[in-house]
């Protein structure tokens, strides 16, 4: 799961040295056909306890505080509207597509009264639909935007919980639990 920085290919942890220290070293370093190109990466190996304990605080962090979390959920998901302007947006399109209906009415009621031709009638009736065609249309979308913050919301919540139950056991896990918990977090 760890990527070179210099060449961007995969590395490969390497067991203890006598010394006690692990690395993870790059593949461009030892790939026999990037040798035999020339290409040999130059990045050094790093040092696995390092990084372990780099990754293992990025996660714990992000465990311990999940409303971070959550926000970054919302973000990337494009969730950037609160929900009162959803509803604000929501009564602006009840009220337009009201007034639309209104303005039907009165078009049927101008042309029963004689006020008004049938071609002249036909012609803004064609206009009043395709505007409530269009107001339908962000009606819709807008729905589907309000799933969508419902879904993400739930989702966020589902997180904090998750985060809430590995809370306790964070600072005493082993690096075994702590190898399975960063799969399990990436593969997610």
């Amino acid at each position: 799961m760890v990527s070179c920085g210099r060449c961007r290919l995969g590395t490969t942890a390497r067991p203890m040295t006598p010394s006690g220290q692990s690395y993870y070293v790059c593949h461009g370093r030892s790939t026999a056909l990037r040798m035999a190109q020339g290409q040999r990466c130059t990045a050094r190996s790093i040092p696995g306890r390092a990084l372990d304990d780099l990754v293992w605080d990025d996660l714990r962090a992000v465990l311990l505080e999940p409303e971070h979390l959550a926000t970054a959920l919302r973000r990337a998901h494009g969730g950037q509207w609160l929900p009162q302007e959803l509803q604000a947006r929501h009564a602006r399109l009840r009220q337009a597509l009201t007034q639309l209906d209104s303005a039907q009415q009165r078009l049927l009621d101008a042309y029963l009264a004689g006020v008004l031709t049938l071609s002249l009638f036909e012609c803004k009736q064609r206009e009043l639909t395709r505007r409530q065609e269009a107001l339908q249309s962000q009606q819709r979308h807008l729905d589907a935007v309000a799933q969508q913050h419902i879904t993400l919301s739930a989702a966020a919540a589902s997180l904090e919980a998750i985060c809430g139950q590995v809370q306790d056991g964070l600072h005493t896990a082993t690096f075994a639990q702590r190898r399975t918990l960063v799969g399990r977090w990436s593969n997610s």
